[in-house]
């Protein structure tokens, strides 16, 4: 069989349902045909789809018998009513109305950014769903600015939870992590996130606190601690060492110097011979 692009065929299962189209582009595998009629039994698929398919599910339309005329290929945009930047609203399900812009659209669909709800992907909503909106764009809130001299090994203070103190107290820890905004902070033994206005700078600490955070990072690093005894899914120890790698390369630059994990075991031993352990 001899197809032709800009030639008329049907395609479809022999027993399934049998569209008319055109060819539009002829592949190595396949076929790609444009729907000239509508498709499905609700007629879900609309004029202009472009499908591909077997060679072996399109056959020429032949004969001098009066072939449908093809419908004209009408944009998408046309078709739902709406193009990119507009400012549209649906109403969803649980959250109510929510409104959104326009970023792109597609043939079954109309993708939507910048949205009401702050949803951070965005949504992909059907044309049949959506509205015209008048609302405005969200602004976003300004950002606040980064306190002056905040880097990876930058010493600061923040509130966390104690167990000493069975509450909220203020901690230190060094920063292992710098985003606008937001820092990642590793103290009392574990990560910490805060955004600006949640931890102020502070002087340095003593070599002894931190020797002490090294050696918790080193017995994080551990294989059993790691893995949670062979518990966590090999992308969530990677992460974790990842982690727990920022929080000691920004130790050492608050040291000043590499602390080794048999100095810090060292440290420990001593500190627990002094109090009698």
């Amino acid at each position: 069989m001899s197809l032709t692009v800009g030639q008329q065929v049907r395609f479809g299962r022999s027993s399934g349902e049998q569209t008319l189209g055109t060819v539009m582009k002829i592949n190595g595998k396949s076929v790609s045909v444009r729907q000239d009629e509508s498709r499905g039994s609700m007629r879900s698929y609309p004029v202009g789809t472009i499908w591909k398919v077997s060679p072996t599910l399109v056959t020429p339309v032949t004969g001098g018998a009066s072939a449908p005329v093809s419908a004209p290929v009408v944009p998408v945009s046309a078709r739902s009513g709406f193009s990119i930047g507009s400012r549209v609203e649906f109403t969803h399900p649980t959250k109510g109305v929510i409104s959104g812009t326009v970023t792109r659209v597609n043939p079954k669909s109309v993708t939507l950014s910048n949205t009401s709800d702050g949803h951070a992907v965005g949504w992909r909503v059907a044309p049949g769903s959506l509205r015209s909106s008048t609302s405005p764009a969200p602004v976003a809130a300004p950002v606040a600015a980064m306190p002056a001299g905040v880097r990876v090994g930058s010493t600061v203070s923040f509130t966390a939870f104690s167990f000493s103190a069975r509450g909220p107290a203020l901690s230190k820890g060094v920063v292992t992590k710098v985003g606008s905004g937001s820092v990642e902070v590793y103290g009392n033994g574990r990560t910490h996130k805060r955004v600006v206005g949640e931890f102020t700078v502070c002087g340095r600490r003593t070599d002894a606190e931190i020797v002490s955070e090294c050696l918790s990072v080193y017995c994080g690093l551990s294989p059993e601690n790691l893995t949670h005894d062979g518990e966590r899914r090999r992308s969530e120890v990677a992460a974790a060492a990842a982690e727990l790698n920022r929080a000691l390369r920004a130790l050492f630059i608050e040291a000043g110097r590499q602390i080794s994990e048999s100095e810090a075991y060292r440290a420990s031993e001593k500190a627990e011979r002094a109090m009698g352990v």
